[in-house]
């Protein structure tokens, strides 16, 4: 046989020992004997359509010929956390997610460098961190606040009657957030004790009579007098200062009037409202008083509306009825103007102050609400 044959012929039988028929090229082969099989994995003990809160346990099942080293654990296809043992077992905090749909998933690795993943299993994580707190924050916080000396800009009040979050060097609310269902509305008098807030410590400095005195501007407030009529106090409540910002006449009693009426006629007939308040601050800030209170720009209001009491974030759908509105803060606002004219998506509320509304709610449904405008009659 000549040479060049022979060593065609040695070269084709190396390559046949080497490779499986089908490959068309030696990178596309796998060395004979090589385990390719990737591990077989699955969750156990959480079932799709579940809803979780807290921090969860979660167990892997995982299987291989030659045997598994690993488990990788992943939430929407981010792995947080791997265990190197039997059983496949990790703990999963849920708030560490925000609250919707999520996919988790077990990934199995072997000594061969293969890896097998599960099917995924859809939860919906349900945390209630507004409603631990407070009814009054039962689908979520606005803004962060902290109910500490040294938190001046956001310093969080919790009330019997609403929440609020207060800046001191403003001296004026970042928001007022409350509960409003038939329980709150009775036969109570208008108390007009209006006063400082001797609930808050004598470190976060706040609005005092004198500023508003004489200044032009209404005490503006954001939970008003009349959607806490049950009970003196709850009414007397609503007259601190730090549940106030200064309003201009016309709009405070023509739109912002008309829509606080309005929202109480849907309370009375046996809806659920979830209310947040505050003022909107453009440009350069007036004030007024010698405490230099500061006069924003507009007024916003955000509602949602549930259809009976009691209800929280799981009862939030697409469907879910949100009022939205911004109402400048101005004196050519007309007292007659309808409130359903200043009606924005939520997000454009979101955009002028940095607050997240109904930040509880699951995101999938949230990020739909917030992109709507409200135009029911």
């Amino acid at each position: 046989m000549p040479p060049r044959v022979a060593i065609a012929v040695v070269a084709t039988a190396l390559l046949c020992l080497r490779c499986d028929p089908s490959c068309r090229s030696d990178g596309d082969c796998a060395p004979t004997g090589r385990d390719t099989t990737p591990p077989t994995a699955v969750l156990r003990d959480v079932i799709s359509g579940s809803r979780v809160e807290g921090e969860i346990a979660l167990t892997a099942g995982a299987d291989d010929d030659t045997g598994v080293t690993s488990v990788d654990f992943a939430v929407d296809g981010a792995v947080f956390g791997t265990t190197t043992k039997a059983p496949w077992s990790i703990a999963w905090d849920t708030l560490a997610a925000d609250n919707g749909a999520h996919a988790l998933t077990a990934i199995a690795h072997d000594a061969s460098g293969n890896a097998g993943a599960s099917p995924p299993v859809i939860v919906s994580v349900l945390n209630a961190h507004g409603a631990s707190v407070s009814v009054h924050t039962a689908l979520g916080f606005p803004g962060a606040a902290l109910g500490t000396i040294d938190s001046v800009t956001a310093y969080l009040s919790v009330k019997p009657q609403y929440v609020l979050s207060y800046d001191g060097a403003r001296r004026v609310p970042n928001w007022v957030s409350w509960e409003l269902n038939a329980a709150w509305l009775g036969a109570v008098a208008r108390q007009n004790d209006f006063r400082p807030d001797d609930t808050f410590p004598d470190e976060i400095p706040q609005a005092q009579l004198s500023d508003y005195a004489g200044s032009g501007w209404d005490r503006g407030h954001l939970c008003p007098s009349g959607d806490r009529t049950a009970t003196i106090d709850d009414n007397r409540s609503t007259f601190y200062l730090t549940n106030m910002v200064p309003q201009a006449d016309s709009a405070n009693g023509g739109p912002w009037a008309q829509l606080e009426s309005y929202l109480r006629h849907l309370a009375a007939t046996g809806k659920e409202l979830t209310v947040v308040a505050g003022g909107v601050f453009g440009g350069e800030t007036k004030t007024i008083g010698a405490g230099a209170v500061a006069i924003p720009s507009a007024t916003f209001k955000v509602v949602v509306v549930l259809d009976r009491p009691g209800q929280g974030i799981g009862d939030v759908t697409f469907q879910t009825r949100v009022i939205s509105v911004v109402i400048p803060n101005e004196a050519s606002v007309s007292r007659s103007a309808d409130w359903r004219s200043f009606r924005v998506r939520p997000r454009d509320v979101e955009m002028a102050t940095g607050l997240r509304l109904f930040a509880d709610v699951p995101h999938e449904v949230r990020e739909v609400l917030v992109d709507r405008v409200d135009v029911a009659p």
